[in-house]
C-alpha cells in the first residue's frame, strides 16, 4: 500500500471521495460543454437579418454600455472594508462570458527558444485561447519549471507573476494573463511537479517552493515583480515576499488557503467539491485535467505541506502592500478568512468580486486585473 507523509487512511478516503463527486460533476458539465461547442458555428456566425425600420442597430459597443457594472475605476480599500469588484471595472470594459472548451495552441519551437510572444486585443469568444503563450525550461539545481510569458505593452510596466494552486498549472491563469499583458510582462510558473514538470523525487515545503521562485525570477531576469498567487499559490507568494523582499513590489492572494477555521482535509475536500458545482463548464475542464496531469501521488505528497503552513503568521512579516481578493460564492477561501488575512497583514486590502467561485481568476478576469493593476499602481 502506498503511504503519503502526513496522509492518515481516513484522509485519503475523504480525499477519494471528493475527486469522485468531482468528477460525477465534471462528467455532467463536460456534456453541457460538448453542447455548447456543436451550437458554436451558429453562436459564431449568426443569421443576418435586416434592421427593422424605426429602429437601430445595437452594436457590440452598445451592449458594452448597456452592462449592469459600473465603469469608473478606484482602488481596492484597505483591511476590513469590503468593495464591490464591479466598480473597478474601466470604461468599456466587463468580465465576458467564458467560450466553449478548446484544445490549448502549441507554440512554435523549443521551449527554451523563441520570439516573446505580446498580449492582443483579438476578439471573438475563443480569443483566449488563440493566443500564443511564449514557453521555456529554467532549471534551478535539481528542479525543473516551465514558465509562460506574454509580453506587455512597448512602453513597459509592472512585472506579474503568477503562481498555480495545488494540482494546477499556468492554465487556469491563462485568460487573467492576457488582461494583464496590457499592463506590463507577465509570467505564468508551471512549478515542480505540476503540470507538464518534471516530479521531485522528495516533498517541498513552501519555502523549497519560494526558493525556487526566486531563483527561476533571478534566471529570467526578472527585478521586482507583483506576485499573484492562487490557493496554495497564495502561500507560495507570501513565503517569496518573506525570504526574498527585494524581489517583490505587492503580493496579491487570491482565494487563499487554508481557513484556520478548517484545517482538516475532510473539510477542504468537501469544499472543493462544492466549488466544483459552482465553476463553468470549461472550468471544471481544466482542473480536471491539470489533476490528471499532476497525478494523485504527487497531490497527496504535497497536501499535508499546504495544510500545515501557517498564512496568517507569514503574512504578518510581509512589508509589501498586499490585496486579500475571493470570490463572493467561494466555499473554500470564506469572507471571514480573507478578511482576517488582510487585517494580518501591515498594508492590506480586501477586495470581493460579486457572484464567482474559487477560480475567480478564470471566471472574472477582467475584474481581477483590474484590482491588480489598481495596487501595481498604488
Amino acid at each position: 500500500m502506498v503511504e503519503f507523509p502526513g496522509i492518515t487512511g481516513k484522509q485519503a478516503g475523504s480525499i477519494a471521495v471528493a475527486v469522485h463527486c468531482s468528477q460525477c460533476s465534471v462528467s455532467r458539465v463536460l456534456e453541457t460543454t460538448l453542447d455548447h461547442v456543436a451550437a458554436l458555428p451558429s453562436r459564431l456566425y449568426p443569421p443576418t437579418r435586416p434592421p427593422m425600420k424605426g429602429r437601430s442597430v445595437h452594436t457590440e459597443t452598445n451592449q458594452q454600455h448597456n452592462d449592469s457594472e459600473p465603469k469608473s475605476a478606484t482602488e481596492p480599500q484597505s483591511a476590513g472594508q469590503l468593495q464591490d469588484a464591479s466598480q473597478l471595472q474601466s470604461a468599456g470594459q466587463r468580465d465576458t462570458p467564458e467560450p466553449p472548451l478548446s484544445a490549448e495552441p502549441r507554440s512554435r519551437g523549443p521551449l527554451s527558444h523563441g520570439r516573446r510572444s505580446r498580449g492582443t486585443q483579438s476578439r471573438g469568444p475563443l480569443a483566449w485561447m488563440r493566443q500564443p503563450l511564449t514557453p521555456r525550461v529554467v532549471t534551478t539545481g535539481s528542479l525543473t519549471s516551465h514558465v509562460h510569458s506574454l509580453a506587455g505593452p512597448p512602453e513597459g510596466g509592472p512585472v506579474y507573476v503568477l503562481l498555480h494552486g495545488i494540482g494546477m498549472s499556468h492554465r487556469y491563469f491563462r485568460r487573467l494573463q492576457i488582461v494583464l499583458a496590457g499592463h506590463g510582462d507577465t509570467h505564468s510558473i508551471d512549478l515542480p511537479g505540476f503540470g507538464a514538470t518534471p516530479r521531485p523525487d522528495r516533498q517541498l515545503s513552501i519555502s523549497d517552493y519560494a526558493d525556487v521562485i526566486a531563483a527561476t525570477l533571478q534566471k529570467m531576469g526578472a527585478g521586482r515583480v507583483v506576485v499573484v498567487g492562487h490557493s496554495m499559490g497564495a502561500q507560495f507568494a507570501t513565503e517569496l515576499a518573506v525570504r526574498h523582499p527585494d524581489m517583490v513590489s505587492h503580493v496579491v492572494l487570491l482565494g487563499p488557503v487554508v481557513d484556520s477555521a478548517r484545517r482538516t482535509v475532510r473539510q477542504q475536500s468537501l469544499a472543493l467539491g462544492l466549488d466544483s458545482l459552482r465553476e463553468s463548464p470549461v472550468g471544471n475542464a481544466i482542473v480536471l485535467t491539470d489533476y490528471v496531469r499532476s497525478g494523485m501521488r504527487w497531490y497527496l505528497t504535497e497536501l499535508p505541506v499546504m495544510m500545515s503552513y501557517d498564512l496568517e503568521g507569514s503574512l504578518a512579516l510581509v512589508a509589501q502592500p498586499v490585496l486579500v481578493l475571493r470570490g463572493s460564492k467561494d466555499p473554500v477561501a470564506s469572507r471571514s478568512w480573507c478578511g482576517i488575512l488582510a487585517a494580518t497583514a501591515l498594508d492590506g486590502r480586501y477586495l470581493e468580486i460579486p457572484g464567482k467561485p474559487h477560480i475567480v481568476q478564470h471566471s472574472s478576469a477582467e475584474s481581477t486585473a483590474a484590482a491588480i493593476t489598481a495596487l501595481a499602481a498604488s
